[in-house]
């Protein structure tokens, strides 16, 4: 299954990210998270911005290690004895977490369109460097000059919107995977590849969110 191959590289992205924040003497902020500088601290009752986004990433990141271990089985596959039940269990966990990851975005879309913005956040975000620190970095373009296309315009709401939108695809995809394992069917390649493909870039957007928004705070 080579085409697993290039996935298997894909999951150090992680690693790279983890490794970037511990070199900045930072800890625990992988996915989107001090995004919610960019509001004004609320006083309701309920969970805060910061606590829908830290929950939130904690139930995607689950999700994600499922559907590593999900596509640790399929790759396996070749040499050993695909079992379908742990493999219908293991992606039923990575959807569970994906659902929760999906309640926390919706919540964290509804407080956010209803919190002000922190304008002096806002400002820093309208004058940022975003090429000098994509050079500096070497980041991926694409997804970069996706999260500029928010940013550059103080869209920080706009950036949680989008992330709803790629949770609700995630859950399209798994369950379109799970159609054929519970039918003991061996999964489409194309439908694997696209599964993960869309965790992480889904990753990679939230990780240079934040890695703007830690910028802003040095």
């Amino acid at each position: 299954m080579s085409f697993l191959s290039e996935e298997k590289i894909l999951k150090v992205l992680p690693v790279v990210f983890i490794l970037f924040f511990l070199k900045s003497g930072v800890f625990a902020l992988i996915w989107h998270n001090t995004s919610d500088d960019a509001f004004v601290p609320g006083d309701r009752d309920g969970d805060s911005i910061r606590e829908h986004i830290i929950r939130g990433a904690g139930s995607f990141l689950k999700s994600h290690s499922f559907m590593q271990a999900f596509l640790e089985k399929i790759e396996l596959a070749e040499l050993e004895c695909l079992d379908y039940n742990q493999l219908l269990l293991t992606l039923d966990d990575a959807i569970g977490k994906m659902l929760e990851t999906k309640v926390r975005y919706r919540a964290l879309t509804a407080e956010a369109d209803i919190t002000p913005y922190n304008q002096d956040v806002i400002n820093q975000l309208l004058i940022f460097d975003y090429a000098g620190f994509q050079d500096n970095r070497s980041l991926n373009g694409d997804v970069f000059a996706l999260v500029q296309s928010f940013l550059e315009q103080g869209d920080v709401r706009g950036v949680y919107h989008k992330t709803l939108v790629d949770v609700e695809e995630i859950l399209l995809t798994l369950g379109v995977l799970r159609v054929d394992v519970a039918a003991g069917l061996f999964p489409d390649p194309a439908d694997l590849w696209n599964a993960n493909c869309s965790y992480s870039l889904s990753l990679l957007f939230g990780q240079y969110v934040t890695a703007v928004f830690m910028d802003i705070k040095e």
